[in-house]
């Protein structure tokens, strides 16, 4: 697509610093984000993807942290004058087979909950509003890693969801607006069955763009009939996934293992 006029293709990386991973917004490795988005920029690419943990942005409902706030304001200028642009995912409860939502929210279903609706709304708007203060900065914001395999998705009905990300969606683009930017802002899933997924299909979110996580596993076919989606492997429910894959074949993977090339040691 087209960037300010100039056709752009975004190419880069899901970004966590290497001494704080998942647990960067309370470390906050100020340097070493500064390091690696020179080394990101030199490299080649122009794009990366940042995640705002939820249960550290929001820690009490309707309270945002100011200190996270203003590092994310820091991080899309740094963005911003190498030239990069960031892909925002704001609803991180689920990263890394790690779960990390607000402790305020319990039990209730991030779709299907009126409460957690009403907050999610309110939290995309707020995070809306900063990005909008930086447009330069931003790619995309997209709703959070991978929703569809979380189990909020898996125990919301359908209708739920797609109201969800109705909403979601809305409050984005007003943010953002909100700002004072009068471009739009684009809004992507960040899902990794968007054509297989009953409740993050093509048809359901109401999304600019939609990312595909692709996990190549042995034995994936290509679809060969995209004339009228007639495929299985295009449909609701398609056959297979990583998860299936390794609990159903197991001796596949008796010699795998890490091949590491490389490691450093830090001292603090």
């Amino acid at each position: 697509y087209t960037r300010n006029g100039t056709r752009f293709f975004a190419v880069g990386v899901n970004y966590w610093p290497g001494s704080a991973g998942v647990d960067m917004w309370n470390q906050w490795p100020e340097q070493e984000i500064q390091h690696d988005l020179d080394v990101i920029k030199n490299i080649g690419f122009n794009t990366l993807r940042v995640f705002l943990r939820w249960d550290i942005f929001e820690p009490s409902p309707g309270v945002l942290n100011r200190t996270s706030v203003a590092q994310l304001e820091d991080l899309l200028t740094w963005i911003s004058s190498r030239g990069l642009v960031a892909h925002v995912s704001c609803f991180v409860g689920f990263m890394s087979s790690g779960y990390f939502w607000p402790s305020w929210k319990g039990s209730a279903n991030l779709f299907a909950s009126q409460m957690m609706q009403n907050r999610s709304v309110e939290y995309a708007y707020s995070m809306a509003q900063v990005a909008g203060r930086h447009p330069g900065a931003i790619l995309c914001l997209e709703y959070g890693n991978e929703l569809d395999v979380t189990t909020e998705a898996a125990n919301a009905p359908e209708e739920a969801v797609e109201q969800w990300a109705r909403m979601v969606t809305d409050a984005y683009k007003r943010g953002f607006k909100a700002s004072g930017d009068a471009l739009p802002v684009l809004v992507i899933t960040g899902t990794d069955r968007t054509v297989c997924h009953d409740k993050f299909n093509l048809g359901r979110v109401a999304v600019d763009l939609t990312s595909v996580h692709g996990y190549p596993v042995k034995d994936w076919k290509p679809i060969q009939d995209w004339t009228d989606m007639t495929d299985p492997h295009a449909q609701s429910g398609c056959p297979g996934s990583c998860t299936s894959y390794v609990q159903n074949n197991p001796q596949n993977f008796k010699q795998a293992y890490w091949a590491i090339n490389s490691f450093k040691v830090y001292q603090q």
